[in-house]
């Protein structure tokens, strides 16, 4: 996937006390279309979106993720069909990169602005930066 065709962070509030060693995560995102047509310069798959967040944090575990789809109105419907939850090493003690792909249940176009809530909720390798 391209970089550039991916939107910033969006906004990831800071983390709040869960159960125990556990800790909570919550974004917004506004979701975006996947591929660009370099030759044409327009959305190459025009059914698919995808949302991505990084949180400052590794996981001893796979986190529990919790997601919710928003559509403005008018907005066609998306389902959920892949979610990518990956660790980033770094010096810093790591990230976690969370990347949600959606399509149209119809298969049609995508049309109008959808955005993607989550709830994240772990436990963090070292405590969660703040």
């Amino acid at each position: 996937m391209d970089k550039k065709t991916i939107p910033d962070n969006g906004i990831v509030d800071l983390p709040a006390r869960a159960i125990g060693d556990a800790w909570t995560w919550t974004a917004i995102q506004e979701m975006i279309h996947t591929y660009k047509d370099k030759d044409k310069n327009e959305d190459k798959d025009k059914h698919i979106k995808v949302g991505e967040v990084y949180i400052n944090a590794e996981f001893k575990v796979t986190p529990n993720v919790s997601i919710q789809i928003l559509p403005s109105a008018g907005s066609s419907m998306l389902r959920l069909y892949v979610v990518n939850i990956n660790a980033i090493d770094g010096a810093d003690g790591g990230r976690t990169q969370i990347a949600v792909f959606a399509q149209t249940l119809d298969g049609c176009d995508a049309i109008g602005q959808h955005f993607l809530t989550m709830s994240v909720t772990g436990v963090p390798v070292k405590g969660p930066k703040i």
